[in-house]
């Protein structure tokens, strides 16, 4: 018997090398006063539907338990880690620097990169709105990067800012239940041929061509970038704002790391999701919030 597709066994040397990884993981998240957590791999499918909504489900291994009740394994974390906090957040000072290296489970097809199984390593700040801690989260992610032995010369950060898309939406008066279509457009914009971009963006199709070629102005981006260069790490970090995270929970800064040949997805991604608290604890508990994976 073999292990099931998607699946994989850790022999010695494998569990050496991962961790390894892990080691380097947590040494960086320490560095910077983050503290580790971990929650459950089986949670209620309705935590991960409230999410992201009922397609999500076909992506999920999800079953009904012997008492009936509808669950899944894990496909991430930061559903759990917004369950956690709205029922914690009383007993932790503000902001909570909070860091897991979780298992995750999803039903996809296997494919090079992307298996069905996956350890990940998240990282997330609670409790801080300012532009500091966007700063602070994209130096760890950079600084886990270096960790490795990685030089500007071979990474690259991404930075960009729904935001900037919103107020550029509003100011066309694009209707409100347009602009998450739109955004998705834009994200997948680098990935499809311009013509069918500009198809599917239609009247939008030649303001948004001219930013994504000249770019924009943002105040709030150049905050950061002006932030991460006062550490040294400013060669590592691009404005991009072809880069707007294809999740709705997004609401502000968003960011993704590439190898710079362009051989590899994504290496790392996250950004601000100031509403998703609220949003799973039904409004009962509303903090801003940013992380990365």
């Amino acid at each position: 018997m073999q292990a099931l597709p998607g699946f994989r066994d850790f022999l010695p040397g494998d569990c050496a090398v991962r961790n390894y990884i892990f080691a380097q993981w947590r040494q960086v998240s320490r560095r910077y006063g983050f503290i580790e957590y971990d929650g459950p791999v089986l949670e209620e499918l309705e935590l991960f539907v409230k999410k992201s909504g009922q397609e999500i489900v076909k992506q999920l291994y999800d079953f009904a338990d012997k008492g009936g009740r509808a669950v899944a394994l894990r496909p991430e974390m930061t559903p759990t880690l917004a369950r956690m906090i709205a029922a914690a957040h009383r007993d932790f000072r503000k902001p909570m620097k909070w860091f897991s290296i979780p298992q995750m489970f999803r039903y996809e097809r296997p494919q090079k990169g992307r298996l069905r199984e996956h350890y990940q390593y998240n990282c997330d700040i609670i409790g801080e709105a300012s532009t500091e801690a966007d700063v602070e989260l994209i130096a760890v992610c950079i600084d886990v990067l270096r960790s490795f032995g990685f030089t500007a010369e071979d990474v690259v950060v991404r930075l960009s800012d729904r935001e900037f898309w919103i107020d550029f939406l509003r100011s066309r008066n694009v209707p409100e239940e347009r602009w998450q279509g739109v955004l998705e457009v834009i994200d997948k914009s680098e990935r499809e041929p311009r013509e069918k971009t500009a198809e599917r963006l239609g009247e939008l199709a030649e303001p948004v061509f001219s930013v994504l070629e000249n770019g924009g102005q943002s105040e709030k981006l150049d905050t950061i970038v002006a932030g991460l260069a006062q550490r040294g790490l400013a060669d590592f970090v691009k404005v991009d704002l072809r880069i707007v995270r294809g999740l709705a929970y997004y609401t502000g800064v968003v960011f993704e790391a590439f190898d710079r040949g362009g051989k590899l997805r994504a290496i790392a991604g996250g950004g601000r999701y100031d509403n998703l608290v609220a949003q799973l604890s039904e409004n009962a508990v509303a903090l801003p919030a940013l992380g990365f994976a």
